[in-house]
Formats: C-alpha cells, structure tokens, sequence
C-alpha cells in the first residue's frame, strides 16, 4: 500500500496525512465532548448506561472463553 501512496505523495506527505486526519478526528471528538458544535441542536445520540454487573475487563476476556 506504502508503494501506492508514493505514487502520488512525497514522503513528507505520506507523513503528513495520518497526522492532519488525527488532528481533525481528535478536535471533532472534543469538540463534541464539549459541546462546542456548530449546529445548535439537540444530540440525536441517547448514551446508554452499561448494566451493573458490566466490567469493563468484560472486553479483554472474550478472546479466553
């Protein structure tokens, strides 16, 4: 994939590109974290509480079961 990239990027782009998309995803998720946006609207995501019993070391097990 790296050979596909040079063809059309120089290898300070090539660089450059991971970095500017990380810093757009970064300030889209603080911005959202601080209510920040734009659009003055209600969030049509409804976050759901995890059930009591839930750990979160619940994720790192599934691969032993």
């Amino acid at each position: 994939m790296l050979d596909k990239l040079k063809t059309f990027l120089s290898d300070e782009e090539i660089l450059e590109f991971p970095h500017i998309t990380c810093l757009y995803d970064m300030h889209a998720v603080m911005t959202k974290a601080l209510r920040l946006e734009w659009d003055d609207r209600d969030d049509p995501i409804t976050e759901v509480a995890a059930p009591e019993d839930f750990s979160g070391r619940d994720f790192l097990d599934i691969g032993r079961r």
